[in-house]
């Protein structure tokens, strides 16, 4: 111990750089301290709001269902009757076509 203390007060240069040293050792501290600091106050600050979703009471919906000839999965066109005779239909309309 007596050798580092002997060092300092012989060497300006090592000196220095130990000043410069533990300078920059508290400056590093405080300047943490400060920022840890605002952080927290920053966060008691803020307010964190959250939206709760409530669900709804089911309702009856009334609604009807319109469907388009082009969305029709059944093939529309002849249908055999009783004499054996095809009748033929209007896709469009479902009345027949041709007697």
């Amino acid at each position: 111990m007596r050798s580092y203390l002997t060092l300092l007060s012989s060497s300006s240069a090592v000196r220095d750089y130990a000043v410069a040293g533990i300078v920059l050792t508290v400056l590093s501290l405080v300047g943490f301290h400060s920022l840890s600091a605002f952080i927290e106050s920053t966060q008691q600050s803020v307010r964190v709001q959250t939206a709760k979703i409530e669900k709804k009471d089911e309702a009856t919906r009334q609604y009807t269902v319109t469907r388009s000839v082009l969305d029709d999965q059944v093939a529309t066109g002849s249908i055999a009757g009783g004499k054996g005779r095809p009748i033929i239909l209007d896709p469009c309309t479902g009345q027949i076509k041709s007697k």
